[in-house]
C-alpha cells in the first residue's frame, strides 16, 4: 500500500509541475531566463531588433514598462548616457526584471532575472 501510495503522489506532482509549465511566464522562470547578452535572443526579443517591439514581446511573460532612462546602472551594468534603458517589470509571485538597452533604436543588449526567493 505505501509503494502505491508514493507512486500516486509521485504521479500527481508530475501532473501539477506539467500544468504549470503550460504557462509560458513560468517556463522562462523555470528555465533561466536570467543574465546580460548582447547576442542572440531572450523572450523572442533579438539583439538587434527595434526597441518598440521589446515591449510587445514581454508583455506575454507577465512585464510591464516600468521606467525608461537614459545611460545609468540597470542590475550589474552600467551604461551611457547615449544608451536608452527600458526597465520592464513582472510583479507576480516571480518578481521578475527585464532591462533592455538600446542606442539608435536598436536593441544592443538585454538583462533579466527572477528573484522569487527572498534572500537574507
Amino acid at each position: 500500500m505505501g509503494t502505491r501510495l508514493f507512486v500516486l503522489m509521485l504521479v500527481i506532482m508530475s501532473l501539477a509541475f506539467g500544468v504549470f509549465l503550460l504557462d509560458a511566464r513560468n517556463r522562462a522562470f523555470v528555465f533561466g531566463s536570467a543574465g546580460y547578452m548582447t547576442s542572440g535572443t531572450r523572450y523572442g526579443i533579438t539583439v538587434g531588433d527595434a526597441r518598440e517591439k521589446a515591449g510587445l514581446m514581454l508583455a506575454p511573460f507577465g512585464f510591464f514598462l516600468g521606467e525608461s532612462k537614459h545611460g545609468g546602472e540597470c542590475m550589474t551594468h552600467d551604461h551611457p548616457r547615449d544608451q536608452q534603458i527600458d526597465v520592464y517589470y513582472d510583479d507576480s509571485w516571480r518578481h521578475g526584471i527585464a532591462c533592455v538597452i538600446s542606442a539608435k533604436d536598436r536593441i544592443v543588449a538585454i538583462e533579466s532575472g527572477y528573484a522569487s526567493f527572498p534572500t537574507f
